[in-house]
């Protein structure tokens, strides 16, 4: 038998618990695209918000050490990278403005604010490239397909 007191609290609960289910199904109106470069085939989208960061990481397939980027998202779509960071400076590092500074054994260039329409390269799962989205890992090496061209890009949600 349910008592007064504890039919509230269930119902409280189930009120709570609808409300957060439907705050958390609302759309965050871009989208975080990654599709084939030659075919446009969509092979991963992710819910993505204005401010948040997309980390892309591999090793450089010249000086073989670790690099990374820090791109922004910007309300229109459009990526702003703002950060990069090698452990060796060499080949293939862009002449794209900046700060330098050495942080723990990490060449790393601050505030470039250098922004892409979106992201192209041919993807290897040898490179270790992944994607992280607010720190948090969102695409491994072997999630999208080796040797192939890919384009990362932020699109609005449809409606």
């Amino acid at each position: 038998m349910f008592s007064l007191f504890g039919v509230k609290t269930w119902g409280l609960l189930i009120l709570c618990l609808l409300y957060a289910g439907s705050a958390m199904a609302e759309p965050t109106g871009l989208l975080l695209n990654i599709s084939h470069g030659r075919t446009g085939k969509i092979l991963q989208i992710h819910p993505v918000r204005c401010g948040d960061t997309v980390r892309l990481s591999w090793i450089h397939s010249v000086e073989l050490t670790p690099w990374e980027e820090d791109y922004t998202i910007l309300s229109d779509g459009t990526l702003l990278l703002k950060t990069a960071r090698f452990k060796s400076y060499g080949a293939g590092v862009p002449e794209y403005g900046g700060e330098h500074r050495l942080v723990q054994g990490w060449i790393v260039r601050d505030g470039i604010n250098r922004e892409l329409p979106a992201l192209n390269w041919i993807h290897s799962h040898t490179a270790n490239f992944q994607i992280h989205l607010n720190d948090v890992l969102l695409v491994r090496p072997k999630d999208l397909p080796h040797h192939e061209p890919l384009k990362l890009f932020i699109e609005k949600e449809a409606q």
